[in-house]
């Protein structure tokens, strides 16, 4: 068990340092991952961002063309563009950015109308906008199972904040409770808004119904 948080620690870690070492510019988009496919699919969007199934990698490289750098962005969510990657099903379109290196909400839209993702600019008149933010590296269960669905979860809940208490309930994750159930980490940063500086803060390791409190000095 020591050994398999070990491993998992050094592994998000690692992930940590790597988001880090290429952060967006201040106020601009970076695209994590962008899909299109059937709304029904199980799959979509992928949990495993680092491994989108093949047909997704134009899909995900004429976003990022469209989107990365830029502090507004329209996408179209149509056959046109992407082709018709689940025929006779109804598809949608899912796109997961940060701003400034500070992950936002997973943004989706059905077949047929366009997706607007933007960052807010008007942080930076505010003297608060100085002050290091909560960001999110990774969740990660004790099995290594990441769950898509809890990073969600805590970014809508504490990403952006300074000071955040969370609540793990599995229930809201849909994770199954075997003999034992999973543990979720929570790996995180503070960093500043214009991503100048971000200091790894010590992991959180939960279980169901535990609460973990996270602040930014």
């Amino acid at each position: 068990m020591k050994k398999t948080l070990t491993s998992l620690l050094a592994a998000a870690t690692a992930m940590g340092l790597a988001l880090g070492a290429n952060p967006a510019a201040a106020g601009t988009i970076g695209i994590q991952f962008a899909a299109y496919g059937a709304k029904d699919d199980p799959k979509m969007p992928p949990a495993d961002v680092g491994h989108l199934p093949p047909q997704q990698g134009p899909v995900n490289s004429m976003v990022t063309n469209m989107c990365q750098g830029q502090t507004s962005c329209t996408v179209p969510a149509d056959n046109q563009h992407f082709g018709d990657l689940a025929p006779m099903h109804p598809k949608k379109l899912w796109i997961s950015f940060n701003c400034s290196g500070l992950a936002q909400p997973l943004a989706s839209v059905d077949e047929g109308h366009p997706l607007t993702i933007s960052c807010p600019q008007a942080a930076a008149a505010n003297p608060a906008a100085s002050l290091p933010v909560i960001s999110a590296v990774a969740n990660v269960d004790m099995f290594g199972v990441s769950y898509d669905k809890a990073k969600s979860i805590f970014t809508a809940q504490c990403v952006g904040k300074r000071d955040c208490v969370f609540t793990l309930h599995l229930a809201d994750i849909g994770a199954a409770h075997p003999l034992n159930p999973p543990m979720m980490y929570v790996q995180w940063a503070c960093i500043s808004p214009d991503h100048s500086k971000s200091t790894q803060m010590p992991a959180a390791l939960m279980n169901d119904g535990q609460t973990a409190h996270f602040v930014c000095p």
